[in-house]
């Protein structure tokens, strides 16, 4: 035990505050606009960066700032190895950062990035590419590795497996999470997009999933690949590509219960400090479901598939 993981143990348990929880997001889910549902928000931690008036759009990257926000706090009470746990768990942000860096790239317009401080893997230097070519140079000196294109669509699929192989390094507890991540990667890219993985990509997700199921041509050959315990559990009983929908809600579920069991952790580790941190993560997931369900009038909350 050391006291800067006392320190963050401390810390990571009283963010947990923060969230708006179970009962509130249902509720925010059945307002019948979003301007209700961001009404209802004024209250909450997540108010800093939103508007009353925001946009879909903005109120989804409102949230995910102030998630970002939280976890850039706990990230100065970690010590260094905690802070490199904190930048894989906010990978899915970078992603959409450096997506919209390729964009950007390509002449698109694209919204502000995410501000991930110390929580970047790589983000400081991608953001001052000019070039695709630039940008992957970049990549492949990371920790995200060369994802063997500049295709927008090839990039993010690499870049999502390449995360899945990374949350599943950090922890025993956090290895399903990352090997179904993988599988639920490549089942929607493949069986949903109708898109080949390509092979830095694959070669990410084949510790995790075994050569079979990330070799398989069709859905039903992949599925019975998948190791059960650890990636098969995410598209058990789903009767095809359009159910993936269900299979990331489950995941979500698996990731929240498992880090609520950490997070309960006495210890003054990692645990409790990743469970704490996994759990505003799960928080903001929920929060942008169920704005989602506000904006279409609630319906999705009636319907039962608020993560849709």
């Amino acid at each position: 035990m050391s006291a800067a993981w006392v320190a963050a143990t401390v810390r990571a348990k009283a963010l947990l505050d923060r969230r708006v929880g179970p009962g509130a997001a249902a509720r925010l889910a059945a307002q019948p606009s979003l301007t209700a549902a961001l009404e209802e928000l004024a209250d909450t931690s997540y108010r800093r960066f939103l508007s009353p008036d925001a946009s879909p759009a903005d109120a989804e990257r409102a949230v995910n700032k102030g998630v970002v926000w939280n976890l850039r706090v706990l990230g100065g009470w970690v010590p260094g190895s905690g802070v490199g746990v904190l930048r894989v768990l906010v990978a899915d942000l970078e992603i959409g950062n450096l997506a919209d860096r390729l964009r950007g790239i390509a002449g698109a317009e694209v919204p502000a990035p995410y501000r991930l401080g110390a929580l970047a893997t790589c983000w400081d230097r991608a953001a001052a590419a000019t070039s695709a070519a630039a940008l992957r140079a970049v990549l492949a000196a990371s920790a995200w590795g060369d994802p063997g294109t500049d295709d927008p669509s090839g990039l993010t699929e690499y870049l999502r497996l390449s995360a899945a192989s990374r949350l599943a390094a950090i922890h025993p507890d956090s290895r399903s999470w990352g090997a179904a991540a993988a599988a639920l990667t490549i089942a929607r890219q493949r069986f949903l997009l109708g898109r080949p993985t390509g092979a830095p990509g694959a070669a990410r997700a084949r510790p995790l999933l075994g050569a079979r199921a990330v070799e398989s041509a069709d859905w039903d050959s992949f599925t019975a690949a998948l190791p059960k315990v650890t990636a098969g559990w995410a598209l058990a009983g789903l009767d095809g590509p359009q159910e993936l929908w269900r299979g990331e809600q489950r995941w979500w579920s698996r990731v929240e219960s498992d880090a609520a069991d950490l997070a309960r952790s006495p210890r003054f580790q990692l645990e409790p400090v990743l469970g704490c941190a996994a759990l505003l993560l799960a928080d903001a997931h929920a929060v942008r479901g169920a704005l989602a369900s506000a904006h279409r009038g609630g319906r999705l909350a009636r319907s039962g598939d608020v993560s849709r």
